[in-house]
């Protein structure tokens, strides 16, 4: 996740957020992902505007292999299980 600060030198003081946030539900082996701020400029002569800056945007699957405890906790909290 990323942050962008906005309104440091002039106007509104604004915290925009950017990336997307990754759910595991390990009892049911279900998986979601949630993208924050959807928005994209894109364009040189031509701009073109999709998305909204306040919009979420996510989907929740099964994945085809079983999400394994022990590697997610290593992968998220970067510790020993044992000592989470």
């Amino acid at each position: 996740m990323d942050y962008k600060l906005g309104g440091t030198i002039r106007g509104a003081r604004t915290v925009e957020c950017l990336g997307n946030f990754v759910f595991e539900d390990l009892s049911e082996n279900l998986r979601a992902v949630v993208i924050v701020n959807t928005y994209r400029r894109s364009g040189y002569w031509t701009v073109t505007e999709t998305g909204k800056k306040d919009e979420l945007v996510g989907i929740i699957y099964e994945p085809k292999e079983k999400i394994d405890e022990e590697i997610c906790l290593k992968k998220y909290f970067k510790k020993n299980p044992i000592e989470v």
